[in-house]
């Protein structure tokens, strides 16, 4: 970690604690269309910070969706018991499209995934060993909405 992001911890008062973090973003993808949306940029108008395209916009006419919060989730890659983070740490309103968790998650090795609540769907977990005073930089992760019909 630089110096500069060390000193950007402290100063918004999130310290470097005795575990990791994880930071995390997303984009939304309409499997249907191909579409690919940035979720900041369809923030619902009724301030609760989720994703939407509703059924009155003219693009989402045909598959209308809502991501209201994701979901950073942490679990032990061979049982798949979850970490014991709280939920707060590792919950984020959908619209701000990208997240970093305190210095809250045990180290270890941990299976790391994005749940969409509400609507969507997202790959599966990627493994990753956290370490004390360390950052993890997730790759984007894509939220799938609006699946294709089944044949």
């Amino acid at each position: 970690m630089t110096r500069l992001a060390v000193l950007l911890l402290l100063v918004s008062g999130c310290g470097i604690g005795d575990q990791g973090a994880i930071s995390v973003r997303w984009r939304i993808v309409e499997k249907q269309s191909g579409r690919i949306h940035d979720p900041g940029s369809l923030a619902s108008g009724d301030g609760t910070g989720a994703c939407e395209c509703a059924a009155d916009n003219d693009a989402c006419k045909a598959c209308p969706w809502r991501v209201q919060s994701v979901k950073l989730v942490v679990q032990d890659p061979l049982t798949l018991a979850p970490a014991p983070v709280d939920e707060v740490d590792v919950t984020f309103p959908c619209r701000v499209r990208e997240a970093t968790t305190r210095f809250a998650i045990p180290e270890g090795r941990w299976a790391l995934s994005l749940k969409a609540f509400e609507q969507g769907t997202t790959p599966a977990p990627d493994v990753r060993d956290v370490k004390r005073g360390q950052i993890n930089n997730l790759d984007v992760i894509e939220i799938s909405v609006c699946p294709l019909p089944r044949m």
